[in-house]
């Protein structure tokens, strides 16, 4: 399960450093870098300032925004803080820049990313509400489910039933028929 979602988060993270160089080259690059010729290089070629900076951690909150709400790994805060410290990584080489080490550089992007941002701390606090409704064990709660496992073993049981006399009006019929 660990290697599949490894798998999905690299693959997530590879389309997101084609859409952050893309994005940062049109801002922020110079007129002969491309995506495909500069690749990861633009984290050291290009001149570091802060309004770029800023524009790094907008329009990655932005990605991890628009990944498909569908798609159940996106709103899996596993899968989140597995990108999000990626991410963080791969920008750290940029932003270390303004001063510090990466280790720093990549701590205060993954604030900005994942502990601060708040999309993710929403997704959290939704999915903690809706883990703590779930397993509610008021009276009515408890009786609700007893009742309903009551209906779904009667149901189960009809249905032996019935199977039962069928294969007993089968065989009686078969051996009148001898």
């Amino acid at each position: 399960m660990a290697h599949k979602q490894d798998s999905a988060t690299s693959k997530q993270f590879a389309n997101f450093t084609q859409y952050i160089t893309n994005l940062f080259l049109n801002d922020f690059g110079k007129s002969y870098m491309t995506q495909e010729s500069v690749r990861n290089r633009w984290r050291v070629e290009c001149d570091y300032s802060i309004e770029a900076e800023q524009f790094l951690i907008l329009k990655s909150r932005t990605y991890l925004r628009m990944l498909d709400s569908r798609d159940s790994k996106s709103t899996d805060p596993h899968f989140l803080n597995a990108l999000t410290n990626l991410m963080a990584d791969y920008l750290s080489a940029y932003t270390m820049r303004a001063g510090g080490t990466r280790r720093r550089a990549k701590d205060k992007l993954k604030a900005a990313l994942y502990t601060e941002n708040p999309y993710i701390q929403n997704l959290l606090a939704d999915q903690e509400q809706r883990r703590k409704e779930g397993h509610k064990r008021t009276p009515e709660v408890l009786a609700a489910r007893r009742k309903h496992n009551t209906a779904l073993a009667a149901k189960r049981a009809r249905e032996l039933h019935r199977q039962v006399m069928g294969e007993f009006a089968e065989t009686s019929t078969y051996c009148k028929k001898r």
